[in-house]
């Protein structure tokens, strides 16, 4: 690639949808149905199913918008028929890149990944008016796409650290009495380093008596394909995985160059994944950036 054509090339996401069945199969080949909009100066990713209703699912996700600096966290409300946007409104929005919003269906609590801001929050949300009830600081320091856990009694988050983002996954456990988390000083931390696995792609979720990571690829490119890592042991001594299954987005066009997101939701999945694409319109989205960036600093 030129370096003129590399510069006002952008990787643009979109978020999609899958039946459950694509787990036995194994194959998601001409399966993702992608979320039909009509924005063209941003990316819809990282989406989380916040609840849904008999019309509609109510998405997380990040939104960029291609002018700039940082991403948000909005809420998307799609139709289930189609999977076409039917709105968006930003839920959470700092002065700082927002992007991978984990949150448990249903659930009011919101865990970005906050990096950016050297710090790690959760925000309570109402699901009724969209607005924030209250915030809280988890970490003083930022988590590479933070998920929460619970499991025999003990209440983990697992995420990476930004020396090293995508080649290693830490363990951190709630300490009940104090209400905070800290990296565990009995388990190995970090207790994955494989840039084949380390980096959390989506909840943990359980299937066929499984219990199941979405982990992200980034052998070849950052959130490349999925790959699904079964966890055989998780204790606050140990903590063991194996792999289960390897998805990619090929034969899903046009946002099958990387796949880097599996939610899964009982009878489907919620995914997403990206294209690089050359345009002439970049350039008014990198001049326009610009101009803010100017115009932030004045």
């Amino acid at each position: 690639m030129s370096t003129v054509k590399k510069r006002f090339t952008i990787q643009t996401y979109n978020i999609g949808i899958v039946g459950a069945d694509v787990i036995d199969s194994g194959n998601l080949h001409g399966e993702i149905k992608w979320l039909k909009h009509c924005y063209n100066d941003r990316f819809f990713a990282d989406p989380f199913l916040w609840y849904r209703d008999h019309e509609f699912y109510y998405i997380l996700v990040e939104e960029f918008c291609f002018f700039d600096e940082y991403g948000r966290i909005a809420l998307l409300k799609v139709d289930k028929q189609d999977f076409s946007l039917v709105s968006r409104e930003t839920i959470i929005q700092e002065p700082y890149h927002l992007s991978f919003p984990f949150c448990i269906e249903g659930d009011e609590h919101i865990i970005p990944e906050s990096v950016g801001g050297n710090v790690c929050k959760i925000y309570h949300v109402s699901k009724e008016s969209h607005t924030i009830i209250s915030s809280s600081v988890l970490f003083d320091d930022g988590i590479i796409d933070p998920i929460l856990f619970s499991h025999n009694g003990v209440n983990y988050i697992l995420g990476g650290e930004k020396n090293n983002p995508s080649g290693e996954l830490y363990m951190f456990i709630k300490n009940e009495k104090t209400e905070k988390y800290i990296c565990s000083h009995e388990v190995s931390n970090p207790i994955v380093k494989d840039r084949g696995h380390a980096r959390n792609a989506g909840g943990i979720f359980i299937y066929m008596d499984k219990l199941i990571r979405p982990t992200q690829d980034c052998t070849k490119r950052y959130g490349y394909a999925i790959r699904l890592m079964e966890i055989k042991r998780m204790d606050k001594s140990e903590y063991k995985e194996v792999a289960y299954l390897s998805l990619n987005g090929g034969g899903n066009p046009p946002f099958d160059e990387t796949l880097h997101t599996f939610n899964y939701y009982g009878e489907f999945a919620l995914l997403d994944g990206s294209k690089d694409v050359f345009a002439m319109r970049n350039i008014f989205f990198k001049v326009k950036k610009y101009l803010n960036r100017l115009r932030n600093k004045l």
